[in-house]
């Protein structure tokens, strides 16, 4: 008897206390979330109230207790096994689905070799939802002379129109080895895995930036620091707040028509709420693919020339630099969540 009513206490108390860190289904996936509240129904059950890790508050709700899990290493062993299966499962159907349109490129002409190819490569859901993008000279160009962006100490004068018949100019942003796996890396992410970057970002571009700053003021004090590395400094020392807030004003106004990719603008339209500047709310990753774009739209626009130039594609070598020796604490695969699937149908 005494073991009966035990066990009856125990089944009316909740299994998840408020604030605890849990683990929630949401269709075939396991996310990590965290309980807010918790309230008994009629049927004398539990449900809680669940936000998932990363998200906005708006994706919030009310789960039965069947949909959560104890966040331990068995369940979380699960949840890596359930989207493992799951990403099988999506490259085998776009295998099948590839194969489909290789059978119906045989019959018509109207399917070219590079379509054949791509729906090889990833499934034919993925195809539909992104695209990689690519980015027109001469439509960066048209979209700096709109927002008539002031780089450095440069504005644009009412009337004044960027020629895209001048001479290419010789610029010269080298983005090191290891930041260009990154790059790989987010695109994999995101078109592949069908994964978003954990926003606002612990690590924002203002943040970094501020960093940056930091660093560079004790840069004299290195003794390492050769004669040639010397001179720059000096010659450009007194540019660097004018170079960094042109920076940032060019990352805000460049963003949400160039640097996202299809499968994050839910994300962004949600972050659009905050009402803060993109700079204040995206991170390191989102600046590298701002820097991937600068060498042909700098090498094509006749806003940014001489000195100016020159400053400008020095200090933003010397910020992969500083991105490169932090790259342990600026670029983490945690950064990266797995999105719900109503997510996923939001953006179809």
């Amino acid at each position: 008897m005494k073991n009966s009513s035990s066990k009856s206490k125990a089944s009316c108390q909740p299994k998840f206390n408020e604030g605890e860190k849990i683990l929630c289904y949401h269709g075939t996936y396991i996310y990590e979330a965290k309980c807010i509240k918790f309230e008994k129904t009629r049927s004398n059950e539990y449900q809680y109230f669940v936000h998932y890790n990363g998200w906005n508050k708006n994706w919030d709700e009310w789960v039965p207790a069947k949909r959560v899990l104890k966040f331990n290493s068995e369940n979380i062993k699960k949840q890596k096994q359930i989207q493992n299966e799951c990403k099988k499962k999506v490259t085998h159907n776009g295998k099948k689905n590839a194969k489909h349109k290789e059978d119906i490129s045989s019959c018509s002409s109207t399917c070219s070799a590079s379509d054949t190819a791509s729906l090889s490569y990833s499934s034919e859901r993925s195809i539909l939802r992104t695209r990689k993008r690519t980015l027109n000279a001469n439509a960066c160009q048209e979209f700096v002379e709109k927002k008539k962006i002031c780089i450095l100490d440069l504005s644009v004068k009412d009337g004044e129109k960027l020629n895209s018949e001048t001479k290419l100019k010789n610029v010269n942003i080298v983005i090191p080895e290891s930041l260009r796996l990154w790059l790989i890396d987010d695109f994999d992410f995101i078109i592949q895995q069908n994964k978003i970057v954990r926003l606002p970002s612990k690590n924002n571009i203002e943040k970094i930036f501020d960093n940056y700053v930091e660093s560079k003021k004790n840069q004299y004090l290195i003794e390492d620091l050769d004669k040639n590395g010397f001179e720059l400094e000096k010659k450009y020392s007194n540019k660097i707040d004018e170079t960094i807030d042109g920076l940032i004003k060019f990352f805000n106004a460049m963003l949400g028509s160039q640097l996202l990719y299809k499968f994050e603008r839910l994300q962004y339209s949600e972050l659009l709420q905050f009402n803060k500047p993109m700079s204040q709310l995206y991170g390191p990753v989102h600046f590298l693919r701002l820097v991937e774009k600068l060498n042909q739209i700098l090498s094509s626009t006749s806003l940014v020339e001489g000195e100016s130039l020159d400053s400008l594609v020095y200090f933003i070598n010397d910020i992969l630099v500083f991105f490169e020796k932090n790259i342990n604490l600026f670029f983490e695969q945690n950064d990266y969540i797995t999105v719900p699937p109503f997510y996923i149908r939001a953006t179809i």
